[in-house]
């Protein structure tokens, strides 16, 4: 079934205003492109957002735009937040990774001289959580170098 006449691609439609920008108001291109994106995005649209994302026609005064509605600035009609997708899991907050990782190796140390058990508690301890998510880490960890990722290591003295 063909499409009616009438229906206009929104590709097209804020491209078109892109042009009009230049050509009627005098705007540079990037003025012009910088100009729709804000404008559509304060009206709640991120069309325009996504095609430069995809182009390379994302400046400075956009991305100063968007780090605005991520801080949730007042002046702005709307803002951004990040949600993750639905059934994916809790996620690793970025500072988790390195976390763990300072767990596993101070379980490496102690576990030299402690014993396993012993070792687990101390770690724990240390870094005040449960033994099961060092022994999480330390598994992690382990596999991490099974495969064999160039990871940082204990080295005797």
């Amino acid at each position: 079934m063909d499409e009616p006449k009438h229906v206009v691609d929104r590709k097209k439609l804020w491209r078109t205003v892109i042009e009009l920008h230049q050509v009627k108001l005098g705007f540079s291109r990037a003025d012009a492109v910088n100009y729709v994106i804000m404008e559509w995005l304060c009206k709640g649209e991120i069309d325009p957002l996504l095609d430069a994302i995809e182009t390379g026609e994302l400046d400075d005064p956009v991305l100063s735009l968007i780090a605005r509605m991520f801080m949730r600035d007042k002046r702005l009609p709307y803002y951004l937040t990040v949600h993750r997708q639905s059934g994916k899991g809790a996620g690793k907050k970025p500072g988790s990774l390195y976390r763990d990782m300072l767990m596993a190796l101070t379980y490496e140390v102690l576990s030299k001289q402690l014993c396993s058990e012993k070792a687990f508690d101390e770690t724990a301890k240390a870094f005040v959580i449960g033994v099961s998510s060092v022994r999480r880490a330390v598994s992690w960890y382990r596999a991490l170098k099974l495969q064999a990722i160039d990871l940082p290591t204990i080295k005797k003295s």
